[in-house]
Formats: structure tokens, sequence, C-alpha cells
């Protein structure tokens, strides 16, 4: 039984080649309605989330969110779903729950898991260069996903309320914390407009700082 690649993308531009190339590495193809229309006509056999689950009822979106699918996802017997590619529909649209579902359905079953072209295109190099998805890339990208449904899921938190959730980037590494024995140390940074926020200075020599320097 091959394995299964689910498709499932909002505004599902560009999605042909991406099927195309999954099908030449091996992969059958399981889609939602708006994903599985364009995919038929590029001539690939697809099968759509209705007939996977079996769940014919039109509720109005697709039933990703079914037993079957994450068995599939998250299970080791029966079909195995062994990658997931849905682009969210943007917050301004509204809050997409069920794709961001699948993807973490994919990182709890250690399935590769992909919300945008770009991370589709490097796990689309690897299965051409190399047969299969390295396990670094799967975490990286398990890594990236979960980072950017928190972000998504932080900002439907009412405003002004007495908790924030603040996320940050990875800025540089340090050569130890406060005291030597902290070690690894690292700095992150945040989006900040202040033009004396400590991400705005640049180390110009020398080796770099521990926490008490920066502190």
């Amino acid at each position: 039984m091959k394995p299964l690649a689910l498709i499932s993308c909002y505004a599902p531009t560009g999605i042909e080649r991406i099927a195309t190339a999954l099908v030449g590495a091996g992969f059958d193809l399981l889609a939602s309605d708006e994903s599985a229309t364009p995919i038929a006509a590029a001539g690939l056999a697809v099968t759509r989330i209705a007939e996977f689950t079996d769940e014919h009822e039109d509720f109005g979106f697709p039933p990703t969110l079914h037993p079957r699918i994450e068995a599939a996802l998250t299970g080791t017997a029966g079909p195995r779903i062994e990658l997931v590619f849905v682009r969210p529909y943007p917050a301004g649209i509204g809050n997409d729950v069920g794709g961001r579902t699948l993807l973490m359905l994919a990182v709890k079953g250690e399935r590769v898991a992909a919300s945008t072209t770009e991370q589709m295109c490097d796990v689309l190099d690897e299965l051409a260069s190399e047969g299969r998805v390295s396990d670094a890339l799967r975490v990286r990208l398990a890594t990236e996903v979960c980072v950017e449904a928190a972000g998504h899921f932080a900002a439907q938190a009412p405003p002004g309320g007495v908790r924030r959730a603040v996320f940050a980037d990875f800025a540089e590494e340090l050569s130890e914390g406060e005291n030597p024995y902290q070690r690894p140390a690292r700095r992150y940074a945040t989006a900040s407009n202040d033009p004396l926020a400590l991400a705005r200075f640049v180390r110009r020599s020398g080796q770099a700082p521990c926490f008490t320097n920066l502190a």
C-alpha cells in the first residue's frame, strides 16, 4: 500500500505541480474538495476526503476532523497518511481550526506537516534527492507549524486580558548564561519598533557576549 499525502489548501494555486511531484515520489493523493478539483483536472488520481471517511452528508465544510483521518495520521495499522499539506485560510476570513488540527495530528503522529509552498518545496527537494524526508526536516517543519498555530490561536484571545503570549525568534548563540556552567544560552528577539531595542544592535567584533554582558 502506497503512503498517502493529504492536501487541503485555501486558494489552491499551484498545487497541481506539488501533487504531480508527490505522485512521482510514490504517494497516493487524498484531498478536500477544493483541492481535489484542480488535482483531478490535471489528470491525477485523487481520493476525496468524503470518500475516504465514507461521510457523504454535506455539512458545508470538508469532513476532515474524522476518526478515520486521525487514525491514518497517528496510528500504525491500516492506511497511513504520511504527509499533510494544509494551507489554512487567513484569519480575516475566519478561525481555521480544522486545518491546523490536521497539521497538529500530523506532528503528533510524527508525519510530515507543511503549511506553506516554501515548506513543500523543501519536502519535494528531499524526496527527489534522497527518496525520503529526513527526520531533521520533519522536526524542523513540525516546529514551524506548531509556532504558526500557537501564534494564530494566541491572536484569537480577546484584547485587554491579563495574560499575553509573546513570540520571539532566535537571534544569536551566547557564550554562556549568567554563570559559566549555564550553557547553551541563547538570545531571542521580538518584533519591536524601538530604535534602541537590543535586537537592533550589531556586534562588530569579539566573541559572543554572555547573558550578564547583555543585561
